[in-house]
């Protein structure tokens, strides 16, 4: 657990800066605190910043002749089956370390090895013999690795800063990734916010030598022949839910670790399992506002109190998440305007004090069907569809509707809603997932991002996957989308900066690759039952109906979300407006700063509701002046 980063010459007489790579490494030491270790031999080098969990053993792991070389950030769930299998190889295991098991399992089976990998991690591995360096990504992108490969070297590090440390690199912005952006509230893979920087997708690896470099993908989310029984989907999820957690439970339990519990049923789940496995309290944490319909204080005192747990509050306040802007920009690397990772970062900060792991429920309402546009979605196309032939007509009539997601007016919303029944399916997800539609950003664009939007569309991230799966039925196809990318681009990123922000390591028990391999064979109607809330998750929710309190189970689904539309019309208002106002932001040439002033005016006088618009104009702005401009004093003027 930590950050790994490294650089690769492809001139092998050029070597590697020790100076560097020490700075490369040193910008991402709050990822790992316990050790650091560097390799460095010609024209390479590699860097690791390691906190221990379920092992000590310092990085980087060698084979016995030191030809193969691993630096590792995060942890190998299966380490004992592969252990037991490099054993009746006659492969010489003398440490509990991940990182040397990977070195002995690359031995074996060369670039195979990573398919055969089950956990949370990225790696770096050098075959000296080979001159062959592998990058690799784990399936469910829990850990990060960006990457900058030019016509000299290839340069990578866990976090997007560790490249900047890098001698001969200038920033600039990509305009199709603001572009995307400004879409989504959140950087897909894909793309990386500075041009030439590209990021390791979740479930690929990266390969180098001799100066080629090849991606490839070794696992992807599928849906296979669906299980007919609905008692055996409840059963089998239950029993690999409880697998993957027994699993990371022997990892970590020499250290001290809790659970993140904010009272659904999916934390619920995962809090449950682990009070039956353990002989003493767990310890839990929750995260909550001090405004009552912002806080999940209530409900997790429930599941607290039912499993007899160690049970731990934090309030956020206004002044403690807005003092905390300084490091929002400098840890998330890109522009990210979940403002979700306020909270999360206060919670990982509390649970830290108390505990160096913790695990969590991210994953079910993605994949299992949890999500509000999903229940909505079952409800318009399966209950009430649209024929074919009536949404021409509507397309034909709504032609001259402008599109956008922000409604001003009821007969706003009304001509939107028809408007939006004339769309397929691929386009409409995309579109009700955006914050700027591609009509808005007609108006608010000028010079080259308006180029980039006529060049790229922001909304085919979302269509190409809708391509890509092989997934039958329309809800498949939906959560197949949601977990390639916000499960995996913007939950993950979420969780994982505010979590190593301060060196508290995350566990996912649902991003299991054999749990996620039987979700995918579970059909939609098991996962979606019905056109209630109750009914989302409905499988899952009958899995643990004998574990989880059958008020946790049924209440309403509370989202994470600070009252950031109150903050920008109130306590940040005045910080946000010197900004996005300034004469220096209106140079940049970007924006049509008279739709920002009208949009400010229509959020201020409350006659329209641009709470995300504006924030992510905010976060960009705040980004661009600590990430390109270097200029970090502005973030001083913020009052809490």
């Amino acid at each position: 657990m930590g950050s790994i980063c490294g650089v690769l010459n492809f001139d092998r007489e050029k070597k590697v800066d020790e100076d560097v790579l020490g700075r490369m490494s040193s910008v991402m030491k709050h990822r790992g605190t316990d050790y650091s270790g560097i390799y460095l031999k010609d024209n390479l080098g590699l860097g690791v910043n390691c906190l221990y969990l379920s092992d000590n053993i310092q990085q980087p792991a060698y084979n016995e002749d030191k030809s193969i070389c691993v630096v590792l950030d995060g942890e190998v769930w299966n380490y004992v089956d592969i252990r037991e299998l490099l054993i009746k190889k006659r492969h010489n295991v003398s440490t509990n370390s991940s990182a040397e098991i990977i070195v002995h399992l690359y031995e074996e089976f060369g670039e195979d090895c990573v398919a055969k990998l089950e956990g949370g991690f990225t790696f770096a591995l050098w075959d000296s013999k080979q001159k062959k360096l592998l990058l690799a990504r784990d399936h469910g992108g829990q850990k990060p690795l960006y990457y900058l490969l030019d016509n000299n070297r290839i340069v990578f590090g866990s976090e997007l800063k560790s490249i900047l440390e890098c001698d001969g690199i200038t920033p600039e912005v990509s305009m199709e990734s603001l572009d995307v952006f400004l879409t989504y509230g959140y950087i897909p893979t894909h793309y990386c916010i500075l041009k030439g920087v590209k990021k390791i997708e979740p479930g690929h690896f990266l390969v180098c030598s001799n100066g080629k470099t090849s991606v490839l993908e070794y696992w992807d989310f599928r849906y296979g022949v669906s299980e007919e029984s609905e008692s055996y989907c409840a059963e089998h999820l239950y029993s690999l839910t409880k697998k993957s957690v027994q699993t990371r439970l022997e990892r970590v339990k020499n250290v001290s670790f809790g659970a993140f519990l904010s009272g659904g049923t999916d934390s619920s789940t995962i809090v449950g399992m682990l009070s039956t496995m353990l002989d003493r309290p767990l310890k839990t944490f929750v995260v909550g506002f001090k405004e009552e319909e912002f806080s999940e204080f209530p409900f997790a005192r429930i599941v607290a109190k039912h499993f007899g747990t160690e049970h731990h509050e934090v309030e956020v306040t206004t002044k403690m998440a807005l003092s905390m802007l300084p490091d929002f920009v400098w840890h998330y690397d890109e522009p990210f305007a979940d403002v979700s990772a306020i909270p999360t970062y206060y919670g990982s900060k509390a649970t830290r004090e108390s505990v160096k792991a913790v695990f969590t429920g991210d994953a079910p309402d993605q994949l299992l069907g949890g999500s509000g546009h999903h229940l909505k979605e079952q409800i318009r196309r399966k209950h009430l569809p649209i024929p074919d032939f009536l949404r021409i007509i509507i397309s034909k009539l709504t032609s001259n509707f402008p599109l956008d997601v922000v409604d001003r007016s009821n007969l706003d919303r009304i001509k939107r809603l028809i408007k939006m029944e004339s769309y397929p399916l691929e386009k409409e997800f995309g579109i009700r997932g955006a914050y700027f539609t591609e009509d808005v950003k007609r108006e608010l664009y000028l010079n080259d991002l308006r180029k980039s939007q006529e060049v790229v569309c922001a909304l085919g991230v979302s269509e190409g996957f809708f391509k890509k799966t092989t997934a039958k039925d329309f809800l498949d196809k939906i959560f197949y989308v949601d977990v390639k990318m916000f499960l995996m681009d913007n939950l993950m990123t979420k969780v994982d900066r505010a979590s190593m922000a301060v060196g508290l390591e995350t566990i996912k028990p649902f991003l299991d690759k054999e749990l996620m391999d039987f979700v995918g064979r579970i059909p939609s109607r098991f996962k979606i039952k019905g056109t209630t809330g109750r009914n989302t998750k409905y499988i899952l929710k009958q899995a643990i109906s004998n574990l989880v309190p059958i008020d946790v189970i049924e209440k309403k689904k509370q989202g994470f979300e600070p009252p950031l539309v109150k903050w920008l019309r109130g306590e940040l208002k005045g910080f946000a407006q010197e900004i996005l106002f300034d004469s220096k932001t209106r140079q940049r040439g970007y924006f049509n700063f008279n739709y920002i002033e009208q949009i400010w005016n229509e959020h201020q006088k409350k006659t329209a509701d641009h709470t995300m618009r504006i924030w992510e104009l905010l976060v960009f702005e705040m980004w661009y002046r600590y990430f390109i401009e270097g200029e970090k004093q502005f973030l001083n003027k913020i009052e809490g």
